[in-house]
Order: structure tokens, then sequence, then C-alpha cells
């Protein structure tokens, strides 16, 4: 049977395949209804709405006109179960396509899930799974408030696993999580002369405190209270009080790599050694290793010891 709907005959619906009704216009095949579902663009339907073409423009477009706040358009997926449940599968989005081999396969999927079906308390969880090495792997799972990669159950809002460290879980109030079963590292690549940083703020200022390498200067730098308290050079030395290296500059240097110590201050005293206990020792002077000379206190007196090795 056949309906011709335009003058020229190549507008039509018809149902000249058993159980098949085709939909035509301007001779082309527009829509197909068989048992298997609603064919766009195919004959052959291999699901309820299967819809296809070769183009390379918009194959499915939702328009809403709608010129409120109101939200609009809608896409959405009902999983209508009798009994739900938890871990129960909501929707699945698949992005197939074919391998060398002309094997359909499933490259990227997104999974929605039911944590928890309890009334008041419900839970969702959403898996980002992607092929590595031909297999499925869950690369981002979004669980409740929280998010994790590599991980399907994430301790704090951001928790990062390569592999598992073992039976504990993150500290109380850590809101971001790093997890390898060996060592583990936070990388920062910075440019040539610029700075990689980590920063401590509170509310009254966002960078009460810093840890910051400077590329420029090959130097790492302490700071409190917004203000530079101490720093390693590029030689090694440790600069406390001081940003430039040298013993008439005043503050602390421990310089590298031979471990030389200078005190320095303008005025007022560069060295304060305060032993608290009993009377002996305040200061030992060594040469390779064993003691050639001492300072020490008893009671109200200070010595002066010369030689005292073999």
């Amino acid at each position: 049977a056949e309906l011709i709907l335009d003058v020229d005959g190549d507008t039509s619906i018809t149902a000249d395949t058993d159980d098949q009704i085709d939909f035509k216009a301007g001779g082309s095949d527009i829509a197909t209804i068989n048992a298997s579902g609603l064919g766009l663009g195919t004959t052959s339907p291999s699901a309820q709405l299967h819809i296809q073409g070769s183009d390379i423009t918009d194959q499915v477009l939702i328009e809403n006109t709608n010129s409120g706040a109101e939200t609009a358009p809608d896409l959405t997926l009902f999983r209508n179960s009798s009994s739900p449940a938890d871990s129960d599968t909501l929707a699945n989005i698949i992005f197939r396509g074919k391998n060398d081999a002309n094997e359909d396969i499933n490259y990227f999927e997104v999974t929605g899930v039911i944590a928890d079906a309890s009334d008041g308390s419900e839970d969702t969880q959403v898996e980002f799974a992607t092929k590595s090495a031909g297999s499925n792997a869950t690369v981002m799972t979004f669980k409740s408030d929280k998010v994790g990669i590599g991980e399907s159950s994430p301790d704090t809002l951001l928790h990062v696993k390569k592999a598992s460290s073992g039976s504990e879980t993150a500290f109380t109030n850590s809101v971001i999580t790093l997890e390898n079963d060996t060592d583990c590292r936070l990388q920062f690549l910075s440019g040539n002369s610029n700075v990689g940083e980590i920063m401590f703020g509170d509310g009254n200022l966002n960078r009460q405190g810093r840890l910051s390498y400077d590329h420029s200067s090959d130097a790492m730098k302490f700071e409190t209270t917004n203000a530079e308290a101490m720093r390693i050079n590029s030689a090694g030395a440790l600069l406390h009080g001081k940003t430039t290296a040298g013993s008439s500059i005043q503050g602390i240097e421990l310089a590298a790599p031979n471990g030389d110590l200078a005190v320095t201050r303008t005025s007022e005293l560069p060295l304060l050694v305060n032993r608290l206990g009993d009377d002996g020792n305040l200061v030992l002077f060594r040469q390779a290793s064993s003691t050639e000379g001492s300072i020490t206190v008893s009671g109200s007196t200070v010595s002066y010891n010369g030689f005292t090795g073999t």
C-alpha cells in the first residue's frame, strides 16, 4: 500500500514491505518504522530509535525559544525502576567507533549510578571510562560532592590515585588527596624565569605564607606574614633574615657545601649560647672529629680551654 502526498509522487508513505512503514520525501527515504524501532536515515533500524547520516551537520537538535530564566531545553534519561537499589545503573552515554579490525569499540563511556537510594539521603555517582591499551579504565568518578581521578570512592573533595597506598584514609579536613603505592609527587612546571609557589592564606590575607621556587635565580624561598624569612640559594647556602650571601650582610648564613656558619648583626648580640642545665661545655672545638678546645661554664665562671686532645 502507498499514500502519495505530492503532485510528482516522490513524497509518500508506503507499506510495501511486511511489518514495515516507509516515509519518503523528494524520493529519499526519511524514516522507517518496523518491529525493531524507528529509523531516521536508515531503513534497517537496530534500536528503538536509530538515526543514521553521513553529513557533518547537527544530527540531533533540541531547540527551545523560551525567553525567561526557566531551565530548557531538557534532555532527561529516566530509569523508571519499580525496585531502585544502591549501585543501580541509571543511564549510559557511549562514544562508539571502529578499530582497525572493523570491530565496534566503546572508546568512551559516561555512566550514572545510584550510590544511595535511601529516601532523604540519596547519593549519586557518575563514572567516566576510557579505553587504555585495549581495556576499560574508569578515569574519573563524581560521587556525592567529591571527585576521584583513578579512585571510585574519593576520601576528599579531590582524590587523585595512581595506585593504592594501603588501608589508610585521608586525614581529617584534608581537601585534596594524592595517592600512590610507591613515591608520590606533586609536580609544578613553570617558565625558566618564573616562580612555582604554594601559598597559605587566611581570612585576612590570601598570601600570609609562601613556599616558592624562583627559577630565575634557582632559589627556594620561605615567606611568613607576606615577607621572605629564609631562602636556600643556588649554591645550597641557607640564608635566614637576608637574601644575599656574605658574612658582612646582616643575618644568618649556613654555607654549602662546607657548612660554614656566619651570624652577622649590625648591632646588638649576634650569637647567644644558653645552657639551661648543670655546669659543663658551652662550645666544643674539634679538628678531624677530635676535641681540641672548649668554652665551659661552672657557676658564674666561664673558662676558655685550649688544647685538650692527644
